[in-house]
């Protein structure tokens, strides 16, 4: 039967595409507060026809020979709301980057994310900019679809599967000033035997202040016309049920980088589950445009609403990308 195995489908697999993502949210002892993206990308280039939408022909025909493993990262200030983008490519070299097979060890350079005993070590250093924090999981594995398979259209399936709550403790620097902080941590983990060409999607995660947390995907492909909307449900029991999903954009915003416009404020609704959520970017200016790769929108949210007549809060990650060869707007039912 396909589905996800703990411990061995935490560490690496021979597959087209894989990522490990964490984002999270931090308080430093002064009160100051953060948000954090650090995602580690494993590309098999030989089989990936995201060359085909690289910005130049030059990168089209590099890519293959120097690059496959790249680390996306921010660090935001939400204090002061300023975003702090860093974008890391590597060579698929062994002394540069390894993420082995029979245990959760990934290490691009010096970003690493490894699993020990009873918690999970996530480091990042770039510049000014690092972090070192120790995670431990609040809330089982949350395996999505069935069994941790979901669909991807004509992609065919993808495995997928997160740690929707990690507390985190740790340091933050941030423009070489360095604090201790505490927080909470999504991880997601997803991989496949698909591409991510002519593939445009929206994607929340979400932790409410009732101790539930969600998971919301709307994916697309323009020129198949697939679209797959679901949403998932980890519940404080750490028990995951899959609902429908209702997606309407309330505000808007456009990049000065890279003319893009994005989506930054949201009408979530699950009706099965009787729940209704705003969901606003802490400030607009949350876009990763690393200019060897296609832009993509990452960023922190606040979120208000109802499940049921019961009022909650929370705090959530906004992602919306578009790797379609043209940019189109969306309409959402």
């Amino acid at each position: 039967m396909r589905r996800v195995h703990f411990p061995i489908d935490e560490a690496s697999h021979p597959s087209r595409t894989e990522w490990w993502y964490y984002n999270g949210h931090l308080t430093a002892e002064d009160g100051s507060e953060y948000s954090i993206m650090v995602t580690f990308f494993k590309l098999d280039l030989a089989k990936n026809r995201m060359l085909e939408i690289l910005p130049s022909k030059t990168m089209q025909l590099l890519y293959p020979f120097i690059e496959g493993r790249i680390v996306n990262a921010h660090i935001s200030d939400l204090t002061n709301k300023k975003y702090h983008p860093h974008y890391l490519h590597f060579g698929k070299i062994p002394v540069l980057t390894h993420s082995l097979t029979k245990e959760m060890h990934v290490h691009y350079g010096k970003t690493l994310v490894k699993k020990h005993k009873k918690h999970y070590d996530l480091a990042f250093n770039q510049g000014d900019d690092a972090l070192d924090l120790r995670l431990s999981v609040a809330k089982k594995p949350a395996l999505w679809g069935d069994n941790g398979v979901i669909p991807m259209g004509n992609k065919g399936d993808s495995y997928y599967y997160s740690f929707p709550r990690m507390k985190a403790e740790g340091t933050l620097t941030l423009q070489g000033e360095k604090k201790k902080v505490s927080g909470i941590v999504w991880m997601d983990h997803q991989w496949g035997e698909w591409d991510l060409l002519d593939d445009r999607w929206v994607w929340f995660a979400v932790q409410l202040s009732d101790n539930t947390d969600l998971m919301v995907f709307s994916f697309e492909n323009p020129s198949t016309h697939d679209t797959i909307r679901f949403g998932g449900i980890a519940l404080p029991s750490g028990r995951v049920v899959m609902t429908g999903v209702r997606l309407k954009p309330t505000r808007h915003w456009t990049s000065a980088k890279t003319r893009r416009k994005y989506a930054v404020g949201w009408r979530l609704e699950l009706p099965e589950r009787k729940t209704k959520l705003s969901i606003i970017a802490a400030f607009p200016q949350q876009e990763m445009a690393d200019p060897r790769t296609p832009p993509y929108y990452e960023g922190s949210c606040a979120v208000s609403g109802t499940v049921g007549k019961k009022a909650v809060t929370g705090r959530a990650y906004l992602e919306i990308a578009d790797f379609s060869k043209k940019w189109v707007e969306r309409k959402y039912r």
